[in-house]
Parts: C-alpha cells; structure tokens; sequence
C-alpha cells in the first residue's frame, strides 16, 4: 500500500529509477540466486508489460502478487487428491518492507495477494484453463458440499467486447473439483473470463495466452461511497460503488480499509459494490482501474 511505504520512505525514493530504497526494505535469503526483490521486478515486468510511469510501476509490483497466489491456489484446488493442503509462508511483514511475500504488511494493512488468498480460500473456486484443444473450467471445494453450480464463460475481444459465451449447468463433486469442456476458444489476443455461482458463494477467475500487458484505464465511474455501521457489533463500515464502463481487468481499492474484496474483474456495464472496515480512521478511498492493452495483430 502506498501509503504504508510512505511511513519509511519518500517520494523520491520512490520514483527514482534506480529502486535503491525499494530493494534495501525487500531483504531475503541470501542463500537465493537472486534478491527477492529482482524476481519480483522480473515477473512483474515479463507478466504484466513494462510500465509506463510511478504510479503503473508500483501498482504492477502489487499486482503481480495477487496473480503468484491465484495462480498457484488456482492449480492447487483443481487437483484436490493430489495436493490436501499447503502451508503459506508468510502472513504478516516483520519490518517495514516494500515488497515481498507477506500478505499482511508491516503496519497490519492487507496487500494484493491478501485478496487472492482470501478468494481462494472460499468454499467454491473456478478456474479456467487449455487442455487437449479445448478450455476446460473446474469448479471446485476443499468441504463436503452438494448441489448444483451454475457456470458462464465469456470471451473478451483486444478491445474489451464480450464475443461470445457460454451457460452451463452441473452438480458439485463435494471434496474434489469437476472439470467441464467449454465449447467456446479464445483466439489470438483473447481472454476467457469465468463465473460460478453455488447456493454457498460465487467465485471468477480468467485465463489468457502469453502475458497480461495491463494499461491504466478510466473507464469506470464511482456512482456512490457512504459511511454506515454494522448492525450487530456497531463497528463502521465504508461503502463505495463502482460501474465498469468497459472492460475492467483490475479494479484497485487502495485506503486505509480491509475491503471484502479487491482486485476484481469486471465486464462493462457490470456494477459492484465493496465493503471496508476501517483500519483506524479510514478516510479517502483511491480508486485504480486496468484493462488489458491492445494488441495490434
């Protein structure tokens, strides 16, 4: 969160080109190859596209841990028999660190990858992914559950349209995943976007061939934010919406809040609404939206 890097570092030392600041407070094993720090700017940079400014730069090294955690717990929770559980290293920051593993940073402010664990960790996850010519979708649980899931999958064009989708209908395999044939294919350029929905959550994930060049967009309007407070413990609470006036895919809440949720797809015209419990006095929430760059065949 910036504004927890802003407690031990500056402006300056964040725009600086040279990263001295960044790398010193991401220290790890120095028994590595590489500093944890040059394997996060790497994937960041391979994965998500060269950035284009401050702002793009830090929020794709934020980014890029969301997508480590999803995809590993994507694959893990689809081969549920094979792997029944894994330890994670590491919850919380034990210093003052920019980047890194942790989900939970120093200052106790939840980082991107809190919000792909958090999501994996629900009753019911999809995920979506090629095999033998044809893109297979996996509903999946690590409880005992029954009953039947409602599956859409969707193909976004390079500029952000829906082209095609597909509705199906199954029964949860309870502790396990069941995997189902789509009869859609992306093409070149292409993201295949996935929703379940269960009487116990809904849950959506996405693939894409290659890497995911994200540019910030402003295709998104803030329709309404308020305060309230819960019902039964009277804690506050904060509320923003939020409208995807195109293809959304990273929408980014950043302020001093553990939200519900975070990092969210969204398909235009989809409206969502997020939830936060303040962390202190809360205040201000910034709001942050990429989409997938065209690419030019």
């Amino acid at each position: 969160n910036p504004s927890s890097m802003l407690r031990f570092m500056t402006e300056e030392d964040l725009a600086d080109p040279e990263e001295y600041i960044l790398a010193y407070h991401t220290k790890g094993n120095p028994a590595l190859e590489k500093e944890i720090f040059d394997y996060v700017t790497a994937f960041a940079r391979k994965a998500l596209g060269e950035p284009c400014d401050t702002e793009e730069r830090l929020f794709k090294y934020r980014y890029i841990q969301y997508e480590w955690i999803r995809v590993a717990s994507e694959a893990l929770r689809r081969n549920i028999g094979y792997c029944n559980g894994l330890v994670f290293w590491m919850f919380n920051d034990c210093w003052p660190a920019a980047l890194g593993w942790a989900l939970v940073d120093y200052y106790l402010y939840p980082k991107a990858g809190y919000y792909a664990f958090r999501r994996l960790a629900g009753e019911v996850g999809v995920s979506v992914r090629p095999e033998n010519g044809k893109m297979v979708a996996y509903v999946s649980s690590d409880k005992q559950l029954e009953g039947e899931f409602f599956l859409c999958a969707r193909i976004i064009d390079k500029q952000g349209r829906v082209i095609a989708a597909e509705e199906r209908v199954g029964d949860l395999v309870g502790y396990g995943a069941v995997g189902v044939a789509l009869g859609i294919m992306p093409g070149d350029g292409e993201t295949v976007v996935v929703d379940v929905k269960t009487r116990y959550g809904t849950d959506r994930s996405f693939w894409r061939e290659g890497g995911l060049p994200l540019s910030k967009t402003d295709a998104f309007r803030v329709r309404r934010e308020w305060d309230s407070f819960d019902r039964e413990s009277g804690e506050p609470l904060h509320y923003i919406t939020v409208e995807a006036c195109g293809y959304i895919h990273c929408l980014e809440l950043l302020g001093d809040y553990i939200f519900e949720d975070n990092y969210m797809i969204l398909t235009e015209g989809e409206i969502v609404t997020v939830k936060g419990k303040p962390i202190g006095d809360g205040g201000r929430v910034t709001v942050n939206a990429f989409t997938i760059a065209p690419v030019s065949n």
